[in-house]
């Protein structure tokens, strides 16, 4: 073969082989100045399947790297002192799927009252009540706290004034706890606590509990019997007790038990003892004669 032939044959080859590797250089140059200029913002996404009603928890979020130009309109970024647990407990309007973003409107806005049904537990239902400034702690009440209810009551029963027993523990009046640990929901039209102190000691004119089907039953109830007042709990007592009291007016007033005692005398009812134990009164009639001495 020529050795001119052989030059210009091997010379094309290595220019050739020169021009790829030079494009392919440009072409990777390309691609990296691409990545490099897409933009992307942190997120809160489904870590799995959140379902209406349900609360956000660590569990079922989490933050993730998103690019800028498919970002979806209302996605909650992480702001720079934002953290997990500021967004944990929030409950979530509509079911979203697994690795999609979490939207502002997708949240329970506490301020919205039509959504009330959506903070609600399973299982458990809202119930209003009205109440006054003395019947709630004096105002002091706000959504989120715990509280027992109490309902006073006039007790009317036929026969009360000849049954020494029933004399010896109620004249008149009754109160007792009909429940106890109950979440208050909203006071009037507000679902979350006032930020400013002027809006969180305003006095609500109605309490919504949140109560299972048996309680709601109760407080209808209640509602037709008598007043109904609310207890405040201190943060984190949950203590119910095992045992249902009662106070009435007689265990109250050492006047009504004098004058229990004076019409007993009167009538000539004397053989009898009344064993008190704690706020219950038990009568318990006396065989034989009862020395007056």
């Amino acid at each position: 073969m020529n050795k001119n032939i052989i030059i210009v044959v091997v010379g094309g080859f290595v220019i050739a082989l020169l021009v790829a590797i030079v494009v392919s250089s440009g072409l990777k140059k390309d691609t990296i100045q691409k990545v490099e200029k897409v933009e992307t913002a942190t997120i809160l996404v489904a870590s799995k399947v959140i379902f209406a009603g349900e609360e956000i928890t660590k569990e079922n979020v989490k933050w993730m790297e998103w690019p800028l130009s498919n970002m979806v309109k209302g996605s909650i970024k992480k702001a720079k002192d934002m953290k997990l647990k500021d967004i944990v407990g929030e409950r979530v309007k509509t079911r979203i799927e697994k690795g999609l973003p979490i939207l502002k409107n997708q949240l329970v806005d506490g301020e919205d009252s039509s959504m009330l049904s959506a903070t609600l537990s399973p299982g458990m239902r809202a119930v209003a009540i009205d109440v006054k400034a003395w019947s709630m702690a004096g105002g002091f009440i706000l959504p989120g706290d715990r509280v027992d209810v109490v309902l006073t009551y006039q007790v009317r029963m036929s026969g009360m004034r000849d049954n020494p027993e029933i004399q010896g523990t109620i004249n008149k009046y009754a109160s007792e706890t009909i429940l106890e640990n109950v979440k208050v929901l909203a006071i009037d039209q507000r679902t979350k606590k006032g930020k400013k102190k002027e809006e969180a000691a305003k006095v609500g004119k109605t309490v919504t509990l949140e109560v299972d089907a048996r309680g709601a039953e109760k407080l209808f109830l209640a509602r037709s019997m008598g007043d109904l007042s609310l207890s405040l709990r201190g943060v984190g007592d949950t203590t119910v007790k095992e045992k249902k009291q009662f106070t009435t007016d007689v265990s109250v007033s050492d006047v009504m038990k004098e004058i229990t005692r004076i019409q007993e005398d009167t009538d000539g009812v004397r053989n009898v003892i009344r064993v008190y134990n704690g706020e219950n009164v038990r009568t318990v009639p006396v065989k034989g004669n009862v020395d007056k001495d």
